[in-house]
């Protein structure tokens, strides 16, 4: 929990990702995954609520399954919202957005790394 910052509109939320979009083929034939940390930037928010199907689900490090535009930002006007969710472990964060076009961002900290730590891609 203390990986998401609210200030003001806006909410930070520090992760570390899976960058699958580098999957590489290594001379073995094994691929490689590599990670990088990361910050995801949401904003306008005007309130966020957690969902989960028991308080223990939150507990520890959480692992994110799913980011998906939820459905006020079809069925309403200049409106929006950002659901943030794992549905293996049980619970989802979702963030509404007083914005039809609110301002997502994802920005990597550091040049993705394989898991081992090895020299950057």
């Amino acid at each position: 929990m203390a990986d998401l910052v609210q200030r003001g509109d806006k909410l930070i939320v520090r992760l570390d990702r899976d960058c699958w979009e580098l999957g590489v083929d290594r001379s073995d034939g094994r691929k490689e995954l590599y990670a990088s940390r990361s910050r995801l930037t949401v904003r306008p928010v005007s309130s966020l609520r957690w969902e989960a199907f028991d308080a223990a689900s939150l507990a520890g490090e959480l692992e994110i399954g799913c980011v998906y535009i939820g459905s006020r930002h079809w069925e309403e006007i200049d409106a929006s919202e950002l659901i943030i969710s794992s549905p293996h472990y049980g619970w989802r964060l979702i963030l509404e957005i007083d914005d039809e076009f609110p301002e997502i961002r994802l920005d990597d900290l550091e040049t993705p790394h394989g898991f081992d730590r090895a020299k950057p891609l």
